[in-house]
Formats: structure tokens, sequence, C-alpha cells
């Protein structure tokens, strides 16, 4: 992969990271669980983001991503204790 395309990969990443930042601060979480969430998009995102460029998507890595996503995310969100 060439410099400019790891450049616009690095955009994209900090672009998304910092919308899904700016949603989750919205949520009356505390911040530990708050950091967690975070957390658990980066990953996801960075995972998604490593098995596109090296050519290796397919179907069952997108349905493992999400359904991560989905199963600690509501462990998350079911262990908070949803400050208003």
């Amino acid at each position: 992969m060439t410099s400019s395309g790891r450049n616009l990969g690095a955009l994209a990443f900090g672009f998304l990271m910092l919308q899904a930042l700016w949603a989750i601060a919205i949520l009356p979480l505390g911040f530990l669980n708050a950091a967690s969430l975070t957390l658990l998009v980066s990953l996801i995102l960075e995972d998604f983001f490593i098995e596109h460029w090296s050519g290796a998507m397919n179907r069952k890595i997108i349905l493992r991503n999400i359904t991560l996503f989905l199963v600690l995310g509501l462990v998350i969100l079911g262990a908070s204790r949803w400050s208003p």
C-alpha cells in the first residue's frame, strides 16, 4: 500500500473514532464504561481496516466482528449504571 493510501486510511480511522467518541460521550455512562465502549469500537474498527487492506475480508469476519461488538457492547451497557 502506498503512503497516500495509508494516510487516507489513518484519516478515515481517526474520523470514525472521533465520531464514535462524540456519540459515546452523549450516553449517560460512567467514564470507565465509556472508555470500555470506546476501546471496543476502536478494536473492531481496527480489525475491519486490517482485514480490508489485507484483502481477507469475507462474510465470516464481518459476522464475527458484528457479533463480538453486539455481545460485548450489551455486556458493557448492561453492567453500567445509567447516571443522569
